[in-house]
């Protein structure tokens, strides 16, 4: 079993006193490792985990890496088919005695034949993901977990999340009504009621509707913090500098005949256009393009094939504080376009430093919140990125001395924070090949020559 931390050992204990448990840990600080400890203490019969789509691919990898092989856990969790197959899946896999985990992603969890297997089963620990997911009362997924709630009165909840209120104090009543009912109101409007303040200019059907400010925060907090362990991520003076998560993503099934065909027969025939790879080398290159989203076809078209990273990306700023700055590693410039395009969507500022473009002077001081679109080729010399907390390689460049060195603009002289590294691997792909390579500090090129 992977040694805790600190902070993580106090909240186990918390989560193993209380009902409902949320912890509200920055990214980066461990909050997997704490659930993963807080079910091997308990040992649930049956465990549900709901999380982001592109999360639920990593649960599996983190169990046996904490636990090893030999867990007392057989972790289920179906990602190819529609909501229905992977139901059957999941039920056929849950048949047998022992502790089983399933893992299954917010949107697959309240539809049809999934939503019936989640709802009838009885469960003894229900965990939240990415909690902040089911903000806003009244929302399709926060109806749902109230029924989870409400159909396994007594089992143990926690919900793990790095923004428990993303926009406004009002996203806590969700994330409290399915973790401990009542604690903040029996209902959101007895919950705006005690704690909201209106315009009262701003009038709809005789009723105000805008909310301008909070009263009485002192009992909110105080209510809040009796279920709240909370960790910031400059306060845990522990943390490795440089923590590095991988997280895998699959690829839809068509981009996944084509990404398997291109690799057998160095072609394939797309709706748009045949992409094909002249030689081992090339191929190479458009396998890592197949897994970033987009192919080029013989006449040079750029074609969409996917958005499994993109929705990846959109996920992992979701779950990052806004005010916290993130650096995206990209190789090609349609994944620069791709990542510019989600952090304008969240809401983010953005800059960019690639061949094309440049936003900024070196050192980078942005304004928080900012999501800089990094081509790996143009940041990995002359540029100060200590400003940035977290920092995510959508894709790889082909060399480790540029790798090496785009990890050296964060983590050098004047670095005040503990910076996370995220790695998106499309799932059986020349993604985790590369990785790997990565890791052991040899030549990417010549590796990949040898597997290939």
């Amino acid at each position: 079993m992977t040694q805790l931390w600190p902070h993580q050992e106090a909240a186990v204990q918390m989560a193993l006193e209380l009902d409902g448990t949320l912890l509200h840990h920055e990214m980066g600080t461990g909050k997997t490792l704490t659930a993963i400890t807080l079910m091997d203490r308990l040992n649930p019969e049956r465990t549900l985990i709901v999380a982001p789509n592109s999360v639920v691919p990593v649960w599996p990898y983190e169990f046996v890496k904490h636990l090893g092989p030999s867990s007392q856990f057989r972790v289920v969790a179906p990602r190819q088919g529609d909501v229905t197959r992977r139901a059957r899946m999941a039920k056929d896999m849950m048949q047998d005695d022992g502790c089983t985990v399933l893992v299954v992603n917010y949107e697959a969890a309240r539809m049809g034949a999934m939503a019936k297997l989640i709802l009838t089963t009885p469960w003894d620990l229900i965990i939240l993901d990415e909690a902040h997911r089911i903000k806003g009362a009244g929302t399709k997924i926060a109806n749902f977990m109230r029924k989870l709630r409400l159909a396994n009165p007594d089992s143990k909840r926690l919900a793990l999340t790095g923004t428990p209120m993303p926009h406004s104090f009002v996203d806590a009543w969700s994330l409290t009504d399915f973790l401990e009912p009542g604690l903040l109101g029996k209902s959101l409007s007895a919950f705006k009621w005690r704690y909201a303040i209106y315009d009262p200019y701003v009038i709809v059907n005789n009723r105000q509707v805008r909310i301008i400010g909070m009263r009485d925060q002192a009992d909110f907090q105080s209510r809040l913090s009796a279920i709240t362990h909370q960790v910031r991520k400059d306060e845990v003076l522990d943390l490795p500098e440089q923590h590095h998560v991988e997280l895998r993503v699959d690829l839809p099934d068509d981009a996944w005949r084509s990404y398997r065909e291109l690799e057998r027969l160095l072609i394939t025939e797309l709706e748009q256009g045949v992409v094909t790879a002249a030689n081992v080398l090339v191929k190479t290159t458009r396998l890592a393009q197949f897994t970033s989203g987009f192919g080029v076809t013989e006449d040079g078209t750029v074609v969409d094939i996917h958005k499994a990273k993109e929705q990846a990306l959109k996920e992992l700023l979701d779950g990052i504080g806004s005010d916290r700055n993130v650096v995206v590693f990209c190789r090609f410039r349609h994944d620069l376009d791709v990542v510019l395009r989600v952090a304008q969507a969240c809401g983010r500022p953005t800059d960019e430093c690639s061949g094309r473009a440049r936003t900024f002077d070196s050192p980078w001081r942005p304004e928080k919140g900012t999501v800089l679109a990094a081509q790996i080729q143009a940041a990995a010399e002359g540029i100060d990125l200590t400003a940035a907390w977290y920092s995510v390689y959508y894709s790889q460049v082909y060399s480790l001395g540029q790798y090496e060195q785009s990890l050296a603009r964060q983590h050098r002289q004047g670095q005040r924070h503990n910076v996370t590294v995220y790695h998106l691997l499309a799932a059986h792909t020349i993604d985790e090949r590369i990785r790997e390579i990565l890791v052991e500090r040899k030549d990417i090129v010549e590796e990949l020559l040898k597997g290939l």
